[in-house]
C-alpha cells in the first residue's frame, strides 16, 4: 500500500500540472454535464477527493457555500491552491490528506464528488466508505469514472493497456462491479450520465508524462491488439481511440438501480 501510495503522489503531481497547460486541459473535459447531474445548491458545502488541479472542485465553486479539494500529492495541491488565485476563487481551500482516513467529521459536506481517479486506489470500497462517512443527511455522492469493457477478456486486455502506460492505475471496473461496489457501501444510485470520449494516442500519452519506452510499449498493446472494447482506429500511423465514462450520483439507501 505504502509503494502504490508513492506512486499515486508522483502520477498526481505531474498530471495536475499537465493538466494546467491549454492542449492537456481539455482530457479533462466539460464539468457542466457532472454539474447538471449533481444539481448543486448555494448552501451546499462540497468536497472534492483526489482534487489534482482543482478542475471539478472550482468548476463548482460559483455555485456552493464553499469547496474544499484533498489530494494526497502535495504539488497537486500546490497546482489547485495557484489555479484558485489565478481565477479569483475565493470559497475554496485544497489540503493534502489521504483518501482512505479523510481528516473531516462525519456529514461535513452535502456533495462529495471524485473524478477520473477511482481505477488508480488500491482498495475503492474503503475510499467509497470515506466519501459516504463525510457526507451529510440528504448528501449526495459524484463518482465519475471510466467503464472498461463488460466482457472479461476486453476488460484484461484494456486494464493491461492502461497500466502499461501509467504504472499508478490499478483497475478499471466493469458496470456490474461498480454496482456491486455500491451495494456493499450502502449507496443506491439515483442518476447517472454516459459519456463518450475520443482520445488521440500521443496527447493521452504526454498527460502522464510518459518516456519514450513506455510510449513504445503502450502503442505496441494497441496495434497488437485491438479488440479491447476501446474503438481502437489506426489511421496513417495515428491511433485514436474511445473512453466511456460515466458519471454516478449516489445517495445512501439500500436500491440499486442500473
Amino acid at each position: 500500500m505504502d509503494k502504490h501510495k508513492e506512486l499515486l503522489k508522483k502520477a498526481f503531481a505531474t498530471q495536475a500540472e499537465s493538466y494546467t497547460h491549454p492542449l492537456k486541459a481539455r482530457y479533462l473535459e466539460n464539468v457542466a454535464p457532472i454539474i447538471e447531474l449533481v444539481g448543486p445548491r448555494r448552501s451546499d458545502r462540497l468536497l472534492d477527493v483526489a482534487t489534482g488541479s482543482g478542475f471539478t472542485a472550482l468548476g463548482f465553486a460559483g455555485l456552493v457555500r464553499s469547496v474544499v479539494g484533498v489530494d494526497v500529492a502535495p504539488e497537486a495541491v500546490k497546482v489547485a491552491k495557484r489555479q484558485a488565485a489565478a481565477r479569483g476563487v475565493g470559497n475554496a481551500e485544497f489540503r493534502v490528506a489521504e483518501m482512505e482516513k479523510l481528516p473531516f467529521a462525519a456529514g461535513s459536506f452535502e456533495i462529495v464528488t471524485c473524478r477520473f481517479t477511482f481505477h488508480h486506489f488500491s482498495d475503492p470500497e474503503r475510499v467509497l466508505l470515506e466519501m459516504k462517512r463525510v457526507l451529510a443527511p440528504g448528501g449526495r455522492i459524484m463518482l465519475y469514472d471510466i467503464l472498461t469493457s463488460p466482457d472479461d477478456r476486453k476488460a484484461r486486455i484494456h486494464n493491461r493497456i492502461e497500466k502499461t502506460r501509467d504504472s499508478s492505475h490499478v483497475r478499471m471496473l466493469q458496470a456490474k462491479e461498480f454496482l456491486a461496489l455500491f451495494e456493499r457501501t450502502g449507496l443506491e444510485v439515483r442518476a447517472k450520465t454516459v459519456l463518450l470520449t475520443k482520445r488521440e494516442f500521443g496527447e493521452w500519452m504526454e498527460v502522464v508524462g510518459a518516456d519514450k519506452a513506455t510510449t513504445r510499449r503502450t502503442r505496441a498493446l494497441f496495434e497488437s491488439a485491438k479488440d479491447a472494447g476501446l474503438g481502437v482506429r489506426i489511421r496513417s500511423g495515428k491511433i485514436t481511440f474511445t473512453h466511456t465514462n460515466v458519471a454516478w450520483l449516489l445517495a445512501p439507501g439500500g436500491r440499486v438501480d442500473s
